[in-house]
């Protein structure tokens, strides 16, 4: 399995600053470790276990080069430098086993969440003396002076300084994490740049081979079975405590990342939550669909039903769409223009609801796109940004939170929207996914069953430059 990281994850990862802004200021409580300090550790293991191991050496290699350099992608191909080398190939299991929990999944009553404290807050002259101690490989002696006099001014009482530190006091003491709206904003609500590439990461589960659509279409049909009941487990509570080594995990994440997307605006987006949604997306050949998971009584459709839900899709889309899709990979100041022109009429209103709303979405691929790697590589390719204009990068909805791609050749992944979570949930339900991939048990099939829904929508001439635009700069 691949976890396939974005460019702006990358750089400074594991450097003490990074570690202490990724540790704690994502969760709504302080969390130790992060993610890519995760990563770091599962790459050295590796390394030292099998040092020959030409995957693990390229990833480690990249990690060091990232460490080192800003990696910023300049005016050129998205496309072709994410061939080269955007993404950084690591062992899941490697990942996973850095994450302690138990593989259990009971049905015993759930425990009651494990109290943790909040974000510390430092105190103004340890933020000072870090900022000067930063400032020393990169000024000249007179300019140090100067700013150490100015630090000085600073930290004195009723100063600038004491009168900030106090705002920053007083929020700490009325919030669980004085960070954490801040980095939400800052990192990526008010971030521009087109969440493919530049934000979003992608992760592959083991590869499968198919000779027929319905044997694609049977294993959507499990992996959206398997999917609820993940979400049922999480909405009983019965999801083990999550650790890092000996700390235990902000769990509130696991919340946040079925049932939500993000909003495009013109210089801020913001997030939608819709935890007790009853359907999910499915695309196919760039056209959407809601197929609705539960019945009468909210009880869980069958897998069978699934499957004929998916048989009927596919069956209903045999002709390419315009691929409205394709507007999410955008620059998000583009993308949100774009979005106020598809707001004005009424029947696309409804249909952006029925996406935002949507639990997840399911991307039936077609082929993926041809490049000379291995498919493992050419998996990870098609779960990060969907191999371009002219395969399968309109068949997509960016701006969800979790997308579960479907190739019919059997590459088959996640690609998820970063901003809501970090890492561990997404990485935590992959594994139950993977490691419970089993028939429904011969569940009895719900009652009065909602065929599914064709999302329609009207496109003017305007909005039809606008795809174009889309699929150009993507591939720019």
């Amino acid at each position: 399995m691949l976890v396939c990281l974005p460019r702006s994850c990358v750089p400074g990862a594991d450097c003490e600053f990074g570690r202490e802004l990724k540790g704690g200021s994502r969760n709504r409580k302080l969390r130790r470790g992060s993610l890519l300090a995760l990563v770091a550790r599962a790459v050295a293991a590796e390394l030292e276990a099998a040092p020959t191991h030409e995957p693990v050496a390229t990833a480690y290699h990249l990690f060091n080069e990232a460490q080192q350099s800003s990696w910023r992608l300049q005016n050129t191909s998205v496309i072709s430098q994410l061939c080269q080398r955007s993404f950084l190939p690591f062992s899941y299991p490697s990942l996973s086993a850095l994450l302690q929990h138990s593989a259990q999944y009971t049905t015993a009553p759930p425990k009651p969440p494990v109290q943790l404290p909040r974000l510390p807050l430092p105190a103004l002259e340890n933020t000072l003396n870090k900022y000067l101690r930063s400032l020393r490989p990169l000024v000249t002696a007179d300019e140090l002076v100067n700013v150490e006099k100015m630090v000085s001014e600073f930290l004195k009482p009723a100063s600038t300084g004491q009168k900030l530190q106090a705002i920053l006091e007083k929020k700490y003491n009325n919030t669980d994490n004085w960070l954490a709206d801040w980095w939400l904003n800052t990192a990526y609500l008010e971030y521009r740049s087109p969440v493919v590439v530049w934000s979003s990461p992608g992760l592959v589960m083991p590869l499968q081979q198919w000779d027929t659509q319905q044997q694609q279409l049977k294993y959507a049909a499990r992996l959206i079975s398997d999917a609820m009941a993940f979400k049922k487990l999480l909405d009983e509570g019965r999801l083990p405590q999550e650790y890092a080594g000996p700390d235990p995990l902000d769990m509130q994440q696991y919340k946040d990342v079925l049932g939500t997307c993000r909003i495009p605006g013109v210089d801020h987006d913001t997030l939608q939550f819709h935890p007790t949604s009853e359907h999910v997306l499915v695309a196919h050949r760039g056209h959407f669909f809601t197929l609705r998971v539960y019945g009468r009584h909210r009880k869980l459709l069958s897998e069978a039903q699934i499957y004929e839900q998916l048989c009927q899709i596919a069956a209903a889309s045999q002709i390419d769409a315009p691929g409205v899709g394709i507007l999410t990979t955008e620059n998000r100041n583009v993308w949100g223009k774009a979005y106020k022109k598809l707001c004005k009429d009424k029947e696309n209103r409804h249909s952006l609801e029925a996406i935002h709303s949507a639990l997840f979405v399911v991307c039936l691929d077609g082929p993926s796109a041809p490049l000379d790697v291995n498919r493992q590589t050419a998996a990870a390719l098609q779960c990060v940004h969907g191999g371009g204009a002219d395969y399968n990068s309109a068949n997509r909805w960016f701006d969800k939170c979790i997308q579960f791609v479907v190739g019919c050749e059997g590459n088959v992944g996640i690609t998820y929207e970063h901003s809501p979570a970090e890492g561990v949930p997404v990485a935590r339900m992959m594994d139950y996914l993977v490691q419970h991939r089993t028939d429904d048990g011969g569940r009895l099939p719900a009652l009065d069953v909602t065929p599914p829904e064709r999302l329609q929508f009207n496109l003017d001439d305007e909005l039809h430059r606008e795809l174009t635009r889309a699929r150009e700069d993507l591939e720019m």
